[in-house]
């Protein structure tokens, strides 16, 4: 059959046919070519029917362009027309071509082979690109079903351990209820400074303090109590934290705190709420406000009562093993010091002898007598807790993050994590929450690497502040938190770790006033039996003092000296020189000189002539203004 022919028969002469059969590079030159037509060809060739048909099965499963498979067909074509033309039979020459699949394949190797270097290079670049998706998607697969193979068991209960002791103290033995008595029986607080007569409020803070004797005096009932008793609950369990957050005159008249829903069995432990601290704090500003008033009365009684009891306060806050709670009564304890030292300086007379040396019993035992310590045990339960909330438990020390952890990380995230958030949300989710699991840290790992940056706090918090450097955890954690990697292997490790070094500087500087306060009562009592200050500290012991305090800024025994007839102890301070008892200038001198950086920052300052490095000594007593 001629092409002629064929084309009248099916059409394919048609202008439809001819565009549908043309390459596009031609039908941008303006022809309609119809190239790839493999038709035209075979029926040119005028092969027999199964011939024809081998060749047309052939050429499809070529899978080749469209040119390329026109190529094929007219070489298959032409090998065929040969064949015919030397006498074979059809069936013969079909039984010789082979498997059409195999030819096919082999046509089709051929002619890629020949193809241009830049399809080669973008077709070795689609099948790289689709492995890797491959690859991407099956181990997103595998690891989702990873993480919703596991769950969290909660094994502990720290809030029970944290509340068992409480629960064994006897009502009527438990101090809580008397010192929530008494906070909700106060008012608002009056605006104050230094809480002390030379404060510019202090005719408010004098009418507030006589305004709630009564309440006074449940502090004091309350601080005879031998423990807190506080039972503690989680957010949302615990109506008293609604409650303390209003003043009782200042209630609404519609106010009713908050009823407790159901408790949960196992809370989680970071949830726990403290909100015994304020008024216990507020409790203990009240008392010294009080005890200057009773001072100005000359009412020593009255004074030292309410200074005890502040004592005793500061050890009922320490019940509860918190880093904050440790903090605030670190606090309480230094501001009853500041009351002492203010007093002593003011009226020296007030107190009798046997009530100084109770006193100087009373300041050198808090805490055994040593350095104010901060613990860390409820840090480390808070860690512990999360960590069980995470992570799924093979029985034996490990585990692999579970389905929820991502979300409650996410809930634990402050605005450093603003990435972490945005990819919980929407579609990134669905990809980033596998490779999350995959790429954090092992149950086993976690807590090995927090117990490990715990103890070297620990360990750093034991060295005396005169020998310590510049906190290599601290330095650790702020080059774990660079690394984009590590910040999130150890992500439970990074939302949770609080700056512990900074806190043991605070303990090491309430150590330093108490000691610097034992040591004004000594020279006192000194004064009062020998009729003159000491001329030095070292007259002190032992019959005053068991030692010479040491200077916690270098570690030499503090310094002292006589000015306008007047015992003055002092500590070198943040610049490490002795200036005689001199205070920095400014207004705020003494306070910035009480500051701690380690020698090696100080040495550099100094070098540099820098005007930040202030001047001067840190006067621990007198009390400065």
């Amino acid at each position: 059959m001629s092409v002629e022919a064929w084309s009248e028969r099916c059409g394919s002469g048609s202008r439809w046919h001819r565009v549908w059969h043309t390459p596009l590079r031609d039908v941008v030159r303006g022809r309609l070519s119809g190239r790839p037509d493999i038709e035209p060809i075979l029926a040119a060739a005028e092969l027999p029917e199964p011939l024809a048909k081998l060749v047309r099965t052939t050429v499809r499963r070529t899978r080749l362009w469209r040119l390329e498979k026109t190529e094929v067909a007219r070489e298959l074509a032409a090998h065929f027309q040969d064949g015919i033309e030397a006498g074979a039979p059809a069936h013969e020459l079909a039984c010789s071509f082979g498997d059409p699949r195999r030819v096919a394949k082999l046509i089709r190797r051929a002619k890629t082979r020949n193809r241009p270097v830049a399809w080669k290079a973008t077709r070795l670049v689609t099948r790289s690109l689709l492995a890797v998706f491959a690859l991407l998607l099956v181990t997103c697969v595998g690891l989702t079903v990873r993480l919703y193979s596991g769950e969290p068991t909660l094994s502990r209960n720290y809030l029970a351990e944290l509340n068992a002791p409480v629960l064994a103290v006897p009502e009527e033995e438990r101090a809580w209820p008397l010192y929530r008595e008494a906070f909700l029986a106060t008012g608002e607080f009056p605006r104050y400074d230094k809480l002390d007569p030379s404060d510019e409020n202090w005719a408010a803070l004098t009418a507030f303090a006589e305004r709630n004797r009564e309440a006074v005096r449940l502090y004091w009932a309350a601080a005879r109590k031998p423990q807190l008793g506080r039972v503690h609950h989680a957010a949302g369990g615990d109506p008293e934290s609604d409650e303390l957050s209003w003043r009782h005159k200042d209630k609404p008249a519609e106010f009713e705190p908050a009823s407790a829903g159901p408790a949960e069995e196992n809370p989680p432990f970071i949830s726990v709420l403290l909100p015994e601290l304020s008024p216990l704090r507020e409790g203990s500003a009240l008392l010294v406000v009080d005890a200057h008033v009773a001072a100005l009365a000359g009412d020593a009684e009255r004074a030292y009562e309410d200074i005890e009891t502040t004592f005793r306060i500061a050890e009922h806050v320490s019940e509860t093993p918190f880093l904050i709670s440790d903090l605030v009564a670190v606090a309480i304890l230094r501001r009853n010091t500041d009351l002492i030292g203010r007093l002593l300086r003011d009226r020296p007379e007030l107190f009798s002898d046997e009530q100084l040396v109770e006193l100087s019993h009373r300041l050198a035992g808090i805490r055994g007598g040593g350095v104010l310590r901060l613990r860390l045990s409820a840090e480390r339960w808070m860690f512990e807790d999360l960590v069980q909330r995470l992570y799924s438990d093979d029985g034996r020390g490990d585990g692999r993050l579970a389905a929820e952890s991502p979300e409650l990380l996410a809930s634990l995230s402050v605005a450093d994590w603003a990435l972490f958030d945005e990819l919980m949300k929407g579609p990134a989710k669905l990809l980033f929450v596998p490779a999350m699991s995959a790429f954090v840290a092992d149950r086993r790992e976690m807590l090995r690497k927090h117990d490990e940056l715990m103890r070297a706090f620990e360990a750093e918090a034991q060295v005396p502040l005169w020998q310590r450097e510049e906190s290599a955890v601290e330095r650790e954690i702020v080059q774990m938190r660079a690394s984009l990697t590590e910040r999130l292997r150890y992500v439970p490790i990074m939302i949770m770790m609080p700056s512990l070094s900074r806190a043991s500087v605070i303990a090491e500087r309430g150590t330093q006033e108490r000691d610097a306060t034992l040591a004004a009562l000594a020279c006192e009592l000194y004064r009062r039996r020998t009729g003159h200050w000491p001329a030095s500290l070292a007259e002190l012991a032992p019959r005053y003092l068991p030692a010479v305090p040491l200077d916690r800024f270098d570690g030499q025994p503090l310094r002292y000296r006589m000015a306008d007839g007047y015992a003055v102890i002092y500590s070198v301070g943040w610049d490490r020189d002795d200036d005689g008892g001199r205070v920095p200038e400014g207004a705020h001198g003494n306070r910035r000189a009480r500051q701690w950086q380690p020698e090696r920052v100080v040495e550099g300052l100094k070098a540099a002539g820098s005007p930040d490095l202030p001047d001067g000594d840190w006067v621990l007593w007198p009390p400065v203004d």
